[in-house]
């Protein structure tokens, strides 16, 4: 119940950017100005996630998920009805604005709910409905569409909805809001303003990759000031929006910057991908679907497979393994070319989904075991906040980088050097995975079976000193 609002929140990603084109022609515009129906959303994701998080924190997580879930999905309802491009996106963003309180409020109530020893099973399913949503929107969202027209993609979300927002709130727990809550708002406008210079910096410069235009150089120098004044305010504030302290200890610190650098490559091939089986293998577009939807669907099982795997190999394992694994598959995409089959493509996608679906549990549990319960909003919103840049990064920076080399070595060798590329940063990641410390589970007593002998997590001082 609680991930049914995240889970539809991003179900209609994959099919929108299907239908995308379909819209264009609709409303007679650009694919540069369409494209912002899918993009806009992402860039507000990334701005609010960290205030929507403090605000589960402070006023009670329960009422934030229930209005952010049912405010998205009454103005989804709306954006079916939309007259013009411009009023589509405008939906779009204030939808997104809403849904981006579901992400951190849903992960904070599953961590509060689970003992830590057992949080990376319940990031295993959290991580299974993210995964799964584009699956979902693939397999039911292209008949629909088929049958009735793009607006139907939004239509059919608040009836769905309702009957889950009605559960959660008779089922759900009240959380107790904190007394005379300070919000943070000098730190939220501060790291807001940063992360929407950087993405929308990102976003500019993957439209034609141009780095010197500057509505890309002036974001981009923007951002690390704005940054800078956001750390500055909060080392003097007593009810900071993110604990900075948080990020010298050695699991959070490192969980963070391994989702951050593996989602780069995984998020960039979702792009470049059906561009390569198109452009060069000259898939049609059923066939494309159809090869990219392994990955996804590969990714969602494991999500929650992961959890269990984790619970009797750690943490450590787990992130090094499926690090390992994506880079792996990169490296076999790499090696896809006009003689390649589709069971060469199948094989590195499924890799690269199994290597995310395998790690990610266990790095957000890892995470959520060195701070403290009061601030599992917050940090779970910076962790996604990091993850909606590197997908931001990914999907315009490799893009980017692909179509330089292609006028250097050709089509073929573009995509070849730059998947190597995404290999290398997953590697890079694969590295960093040693770092993680995996939480002490006695071996002699299976996970949830004895009482007496409860499962805890390392000393709070190696943890929280490294």
């Amino acid at each position: 119940m609680l991930v049914l609002g995240f889970f539809s929140t991003g179900i209609s990603i994959t099919i929108l950017t299907a239908v995308l084109p379909a819209i264009a022609r609709e409303f007679d515009v650009g694919k540069h100005t369409i494209a912002w129906v899918v993009t806009g959303p992402m860039l507000v994701y990334g701005i609010l996630m960290p205030t929507f998080g403090k605000a589960a924190d402070l006023y009670g997580r329960k009422r934030v998920y229930l209005w952010g879930w049912g405010i998205s999905m009454a103005l989804a309802g709306v954006a079916a009805l939309s007259w013009s491009a411009g009023s589509l996106i405008t939906l779009r963003f204030l939808g997104a604005a809403a849904g981006a309180a579901t992400g951190p409020a849903t992960m904070a109530i599953i961590l509060a709910v689970f003992p830590p020893a057992e949080r990376v099973k319940a990031m295993g399913w959290w991580s299974f409905a993210g995964a799964g949503a584009p699956v979902i929107g693939l397999v039911v969202g292209g008949p629909l569409v088929d049958l009735f027209g793009w607006r139907w993609i939004f239509a059919v979300q608040p009836p769905l909805a309702v009957p889950g927002l009605v559960l959660a709130w008779l089922v759900l727990r009240p959380d107790e809001p904190q007394e005379r809550p300070q919000f943070d708002l000098a730190g939220s406008v501060l790291l807001g303003s940063a992360m929407g210079a950087l993405l929308f910096g990102l976003n500019r410069w993957g439209a034609d990759g141009v780095v010197t235009r500057p509505d890309v150089v002036v974001p981009l120098l923007l951002a690390p000031t704005l940054l800078a004044l956001f750390v500055r305010v909060e080392r003097r504030q007593p009810e900071p929006l993110l604990r900075l302290d948080y990020f010298r200890r050695r699991n959070v610190a490192i969980p963070v910057l391994i989702q951050g650098i593996g989602v780069i490559p995984y998020m960039g091939t979702f792009f470049l991908v059906p561009f390569l089986l198109q452009d060069v293998l000259d898939y049609d577009t059923t066939s494309t679907a159809l090869a990219l939807l392994p990955r996804p669907l590969s990714n969602s099982i494991m999500s929650a497979v992961a959890g269990y795997i984790t619970v009797r190999v750690g943490e450590r394992v787990s992130a090094v393994g499926g690090m390992a694994v994506m880079t792996a598959g990169l490296v076999v995409l790499s090696g896809v070319g006009a003689s390649s089959t589709m069971t060469n493509v199948i094989v590195a996608l499924v890799l690269t989904g199994i290597g995310l679906g395998v790690s990610l549990p266990g790095l957000l549990s890892s995470v959520a075991n060195a701070v403290d319960e009061r601030d599992f909003g917050s940090i779970s919103a910076a962790q996604e906040m990091v993850f909606m840049v590197g997908n931001v990064l990914g999907m315009q920076g490799l893009q980017t980088i692909q179509a330089m080399r292609a006028r250097v070595v050709g089509e073929v060798g573009g995509y070849h050097d730059t998947f190597l590329i995404g290999a290398a940063l997953a590697g890079v990641a694969t590295l960093l995975a040693f770092g993680v410390r995996s939480m002490h589970r006695p071996h002699h007593v299976p996970p949830m079976e004895s009482p007496e002998s409860p499962l805890v997590p390392e000393p709070v001082t190696a943890r929280r000193d490294e």
